[in-house]
């Protein structure tokens, strides 16, 4: 894991960028054909959506309550895990099977997490989920770290689900504040992933930092995820004994994509990675193992093409790995699971990643199919 601090190469680049997104207008190149690097790509000139930020406010200090729809049973349990971040506390008993990940750290030996009813065409586009959602200031009294901005961290949890929980990190983008990306956190929550959002800071100090370059953010999404599994055992946590510490994901957008890649690429005990529109100009990830799901925007003047796809063709055709790159989208088109249309296709190809791979609820990998407003979509799930 690299600790680099920004260089006067980040910043030149970055201001280039902000500029060109200023001044330029919508952009619209589109690849289709075969993918040499594996899997099925598609390309569609139908559906059109206009890029929207869809940022949500930060949460306060201290636990409130979340957005949320009807509480309903829940049978979750989990057999046996095969390795990851830490020793396993959560156990049970379950159903599931193997998720069929091409790159071999998916779901082998693990029976997967099956959490209420069958979902549905209908129920993966809903705002939320089956659970109410709780969440916590994640400050420095719950654990000291320069690695991220604690004054700028939260924790989502669901309530009235079965522990133990998966759980992912979630970082934001160049100059972006937590609040950028905090759409995802009760959406996913809401359906049994713990979530945690955070700030980025300057690791030397501490201090938030919203310029730090993608290596910062990949070792801020990784701090993040020991800030999870301290929570596990941490007294008066809200989540003691109530986390599969095992299975954990990385998420980003932006530069924050571009360190969720680097993450993936360097880690390979992470269960999923999904990076939305990630900003990381020359980076290739042929060390990658995780099953990644990628996010582009056609209108995309800063992380457009050709990045996106050099960046999918970089990961191992045997890794499973997705690429949907929504028409007319901007930089800013998944941050939020409704995406620019509001239709949640990106909220849909999202929380079917992650239960898929995550939580290996296999009833899920159906709905990985490509979106009326996808220019591109290319994989290699099966």
């Amino acid at each position: 894991m690299r600790m680099e601090l920004f260089s006067s190469r980040w910043i030149f680049l970055s201001c280039v960028a902000l500029a060109a997104c200023a001044a330029s207008g919508d952009t619209t190149d589109n690849v289709a054909g075969s993918s040499s690097s594996g899997g099925t790509k598609a390309k569609s000139s139908s559906g059109s959506s206009s890029g929207s930020s869809g940022s949500s406010s930060g949460n306060s200090s201290g636990n409130s309550s979340g957005n949320s729809s009807g509480v309903t049973g829940d049978d979750s349990g989990v057999a046996s895990d095969d390795g990851g971040f830490g020793n396993d506390t959560g156990t049970g008993s379950g159903a599931g099977s193997d998720s069929g990940s091409v790159g071999g750290m998916g779901c082998d030996g693990f029976a997967g997490y099956i959490r209420g009813a069958a979902p549905t065409a209908a129920t993966v586009i809903t705002k939320t989920g089956d659970y109410s959602v709780m969440s916590y200031a994640a400050d420095a009294s719950v654990r000291k770290t320069n690695a991220y901005d604690v004054t700028s961290a939260h924790i989502y949890y669901p309530t009235g689900a079965t522990a133990p929980f998966a759980a992912v990190a979630i970082v934001p983008g160049f100059t972006a504040a937590e609040s950028s990306i905090a759409a995802w956190a009760p959406f996913l929550a809401s359906r049994g992933i713990v979530v945690m959002t955070i700030g980025t800071s300057n690791p030397s100090t501490g201090a938030g930092d919203t310029s730090v370059a993608p290596p910062v953010r990949e070792a801020a999404l990784l701090d993040a995820l020991t800030t999870i599994k301290g929570e596990n055992t941490r007294s008066g946590s809200a989540l003691n004994g109530k986390l599969d510490v095992n299975r954990l994901a990385v998420s980003g957008w932006s530069m924050g994509g571009g360190g969720t890649l680097l993450a993936a690429n360097d880690t390979p005990s992470l269960k999923a990675a999904m990076a939305m529109c990630a900003w990381n100009p020359g980076g290739m990830y042929p060390m990658d193992v995780v099953p990644t799901l990628m996010f582009g925007g056609t209108n995309d003047v800063l992380a457009g093409a050709p990045m996106p796809d050099d960046q999918y063709m970089s990961i191992p055709a045997t890794t499973s790995k997705l690429l949907y790159v929504v028409q007319g989208g901007s930089h800013s088109v998944a941050n939020d699971p409704a995406g620019g249309s509001g239709k949640y296709d990106v909220g849909r190809i999202g929380l079917s990643w992650m239960k898929t791979f995550l939580e290996c609820d296999t009833r899920y990998k159906q709905f990985l199919t490509k979106p009326t407003d996808a220019s591109e979509f290319q994989t290699t799930v099966q």
